[in-house]
């Protein structure tokens, strides 16, 4: 599914510099393995936590949120 909608945006996963899957679930931890994405297990974990893992891998903080 992730795959056609981007396929419809003219785009593909290695077109990007790094995709993130946010879950907490086996399947979504699945989901990211099969995109070669980083996955983020947010189950059970603070909105601080959650942006803290979110930041070391993109290096973007909480005074930058959209």
């Amino acid at each position: 599914m992730i795959k056609d909608a981007l396929s419809g945006l003219g785009k593909k996963p290695e077109d990007s510099e790094m995709l993130l899957v946010l879950g907490d679930r086996d399947e979504d931890s699945q989901l990211a393995t099969n995109l070669g994405a980083v996955y983020i297990d947010v189950k059970g974990k603070s909105e601080t936590q959650m942006t803290g893992e979110f930041g070391s891998y993109t290096g973007i903080g909480r005074k930058n949120r959209y």
